[in-house]
């Protein structure tokens, strides 16, 4: 937060530099191995950009649009709940009992850490 750089700037960087630093490492180590071919290099692809780089990005925007950050880092924990909904409607998986039971003991602890957080403050 302290960083007044833009967010897309920083992120970019910290990919660069860590993609260097592991593909040195991977070649240094002798642990670099074409045999995956193309499927292996575009799932890399496709985590890096979708489920690191955009979520990321958003997540940071999020944070500086905020008047406070608790209420973004909250949100964190119900991301995992917003998955299960999509991945269970969209590729049709089954949700077992304890799912709905662990939503249940997560929001409560958000509005649990909320309540007293108003009361000590």
């Amino acid at each position: 937060m302290k960083d007044k750089r833009d967010e897309g700037v920083k992120l970019l960087l910290n990919f660069v530099f860590g993609s260097t630093y592991l593909i040195g490492t991977m070649i240094i180590l002798g642990r670099w191995h074409f045999e995956t071919g193309f499927r292996g290099l575009a799932a890399s692809i496709y985590v890096g950009i979708f489920e690191m780089g955009i979520t990321f990005f958003f997540w940071l925007k999020a944070l500086q649009m905020s008047s406070t950050t608790a209420i973004v880092s909250n949100m964190v924990y119900l991301a995992p709940f917003f998955s299960l909904f999509f991945i269970h409607f969209f590729l049709h998986e089954s949700v077992y009992y304890t799912t709905p039971l662990g939503l249940v003991l997560i929001i409560s602890g958000i509005l649990f850490q909320n309540r007293r957080s108003k009361i000590m403050v």
